[in-house]
This record gives structure tokens, sequence and C-alpha cells, in this order.
């Protein structure tokens, strides 16, 4: 959505106008020359070049001034939706692909291998395997969507996938899917020169909807996710955060939270608008506030966990599918250092989901000693290794949030740390670590 910005003289060919977009782009100093009924054109005063700014991405006030009916253009881009199958029913929910879902994407070029019960066998491009980047939640740029076209005079690649509910037209295709689990061969799949047995990747390409599908709330002109109709808010992604005050300071991933307009909060039943104060995009982590009363969970920033250390975690994975209220995971301390050995980092085996990021790590004495952010992808991984992983996920450690909480002032003293003298403190039960746990973690929606 863009944001008219600064200063603006009119709108005429011979005036100069500078907006910015919410991702902080600067159109500066540029002069319409077209208004159609969904589109600004605008050419640089100084310098060469072209440029169109959609109408309903403008503020209200500026699309009344250019005689733009929202109502019309929602109901233009609906029927353009719905014409390029972007609006896909799966599992009794609808998902609008209009945005970045969690699980779902798109093949572009993907090569028909045969047809199965229900689908299809497809050999996709590694430019499509390779979108989803280590960011857990599979929260994308839309810029990256596409990829770069396969060269179908090239051999297929060596990674082979089953899509259920896709009806191939051709023999390269371009489909949208939802990652939807492993899909066992009957009998063995030769594909070019190479065998395939056992279990591949299986995703779910659903169906088409009809306009009578759609949620009213999108006919309205909201482009809201299916996964956020069915939880009750209109963000477009979703993951979790945990308490480190008593009033309001949280933690969660950056990439949770990364060039989002709003950000808001489920405590229980409630919503709360969120600040995001401080966010470091290496490290992954974001510190946010809302003004509430909450149950933080102390941090153990004493950076001495142990190998084989028992820890659990409370999330929100894959709230569209799972429902909304907390999970409980827990595992092991797999090592104490990340991928390729990285030292911030702990692997862990807590079975994680999209929706997780963000979550406490914690362990026995019930103090915060990570921040779950990444899992392997079994795609990459499998295209890379030739194995699908199991169970390997990771957290950020817990000292990582030091550098963070000190630029915010005043935050260090009200943070609760568990330090080297009491690490020895007697723990509490199980049951009463996982219910302060669960008291502390909170949803994170972000549009």
């Amino acid at each position: 959505m863009l944001l008219l910005g600064v200063a603006h003289l009119g709108f005429g060919q011979s005036n100069v106008v500078t907006f910015t977009n919410r991702n902080g782009k600067v159109y500066q100093d540029v002069i319409i020359t077209e208004v159609t009924k969904d589109w600004l054109t605008w050419v640089p005063a100084r310098g060469i070049g072209m440029g169109r700014v959609r109408l309903a991405d403008l503020p209200d006030d500026q699309q009344r001034r250019f005689g733009y009916d929202a109502a019309q253009g929602a109901e233009r881009d609906i029927e353009a939706a719905l014409g390029a199958g972007l609006f896909r029913e799966l599992d009794g929910m609808v998902y609008d692909l209009r945005k970045p879902q969690a699980e779902w994407m798109l093949f572009y070029g993907a090569w028909l291998a045969g047809q199965g019960q229900d689908g299809a066998f497809i050999v996709p491009k590694p430019s499509d395997l390779a979108i989803r980047d280590r960011r857990m939640d599979g929260i994308v740029d839309a810029k990256t969507h596409k990829g770069v076209l396969w060269d179908a005079a090239s051999n297929p690649t060596d990674i082979l996938i089953y899509v259920r509910h896709l009806k191939p037209t051709g023999e390269y295709l371009n489909f949208w899917a939802k990652r939807s689990g492993m899909y066992t061969l009957s009998r063995p799949m030769m594909v070019g020169k190479r065998i395939f047995a056992g279990a591949i990747s299986m995703y779910d390409a659903g169906r088409a909807c009809e306009k009578d599908d759609v949620p009213e709330v999108v006919l309205n002109g909201h482009k809201s996710s299916a996964r956020s109709l069915a939880i009750g808010h209109e963000g477009s992604s979703s993951g979790t955060g945990f308490f480190i005050t008593d009033d309001g300071h949280l933690v969660t991933c950056e990439h949770v939270v990364h060039a989002s307009a709003r950000v808001r909060v489920r405590v229980g039943e409630a919503l709360y608008e969120a600040t995001v104060l401080k966010t470091d995009r290496n490290k992954d982590l974001a510190i946010l506030r809302i003004q509430a009363d909450t149950k933080p969970l102390p941090l153990d920033l004493t950076g001495q966990p142990r190998l084989g250390e028992a820890v659990f975690t409370i999330g929100f994975p894959i709230p569209g599918l799972q429902g909304i209220k907390p999970k409980f995971t827990d595992g092991k301390i797999s090592s104490l250092t990340g991928i390729k050995d990285n030292e911030t980092h702990f692997q862990v085996s807590v079975p994680v989901q999209p929706g997780n990021s963000g979550g406490a790590l914690v362990a026995d004495r019930g103090a915060v000693i990570g921040v779950i952010n990444a899992r392997l992808n079994d795609m990459n991984t499998l295209s890379r290794a030739g194995v699908i992983p199991q169970n390997v996920n990771y957290a950020v450690k817990a000292t990582e949030l030091n550098s963070l909480i000190r630029q915010i002032p005043g935050l260090s003293a009200k943070v609760i740390a568990l330090r080297t003298t009491n690490r020895a403190s007697k723990p509490t039960s199980d049951l009463d670590r996982i219910a302060t746990a669960e008291a502390a973690t909170v949803m994170v929606l972000a549009d």
C-alpha cells in the first residue's frame, strides 16, 4: 500500500510530487502523466524512466481526488484473482494467495513426470525449492515468488514430488501448492536416469474457488488470508512471542514482523496493538511492546546450557489448521551450535512448525535459553544432501538478546535475568514450568 509523503503541489502534468510506499521506497520528484480507472502513471521530473502505481493502493482521500471508485476497483481485483486461481480451497479453508501464505509455493515451469490416482508426479526446478530460506514461517518477499524460468531443454532435476488435486494441462506447468507431508510410492518410479522408491514430499494444489466460496470480508476489499480469517484477525502472517517484563515488553523473531505496517499481539482472547521497539535482522530477533500488565519469563543470560539438556517450547504452529490454542512440544539440546557450527544458535530436537518462530526455548529451571527461529527445509536438504532431515531445528541463544535489550533505555533493569549464582536453584515441577511459560506466550500477528 502506498502512502503519499511530504508536500505536493497538485497533480497536473506540470506539477512535481513525492510519495513513499510502506517499505520505505521514496518516489522523489515525479510528474503524474496519466490517470486511468485503476492506475496512475508517473515520470521523473529530472532524468528518464516511468512507473505506475495502483490507485487502489493510495489513501482514501487521494483515491477520491482521482475519482477512483474503490468498490468497483475491489470487484475487478477479485474477478482477476479468481480467474488466475489465486483463491484456493483446501481442507475446508479458503486461501487468498495474493499475499504470501505459510507453506504455499508457486511452482513455475515445473515438469510433469507422471499421473497419480488423485494428482500428479512433478519435477520442480531448483529455483522453486530455493524460494523459502532459513525463515521457518515461509514468509517470503512477494518480489521473489516466480524465480527464474526453468530451461525446458535441460534435463530434469533429481527431485520428485507428488501434488494432490493437480490436473495437468501440459508437460510444463505453473501452479500453486501447499506442503502437506509425505507420499509413499507404491512401487519404484524411474524419472530420467534415476529411480525413486519409498517416501517423497507431497504438496496439495487444492481447488480453485468460485466467487461464492470467497469470504465476505475479502469481497468487501480486504486482502485477508483464510488462515487469518480462521483465527479472527486480518494479519498476513503469524508467529509466536513471549514476555520478558511485567509491563508489556516481548520478544519474537525479526522475520515475523519484518516490513510489517501493523503488528498486533493476541493475549488470550484480547488483541493489542504492538510497537516494534528494536530489531536485529542478522540475529533474527525483535523486541516489541504492548500497553498491558503481563507475566514475563526469566532469561538465562549465562550462556551455560548443557548438551542433552531437556528443553521445551510453547507456540502457535500453523494456526489456520491446528487452531489458535497454544501447543507444547519438548526435546533436547542436540548441539551447542547451529548450522555449520554457528555459535549464536542451538540445534534442538524440539518439534516445531511454521508459526513457532519467536517462541521461547525453555530449560529445566523455567528460564529462556533461546528463541525458536528455524528448521532445516526438507526439500532444500533433499536436493543438496540426498536425504530428508529428521527433526532438525534451531534456536537463537538468549545471550544474543543482550545487545538488543541494552539499546532500549531502562529495559535491562526490568528484565528478570537468571544469573550464574542462581542456576543451581531448585527447579520447579514440570507442570508449573509449562503453566508459567504458557501464561507468558502470545501469538504475534503482522500485516
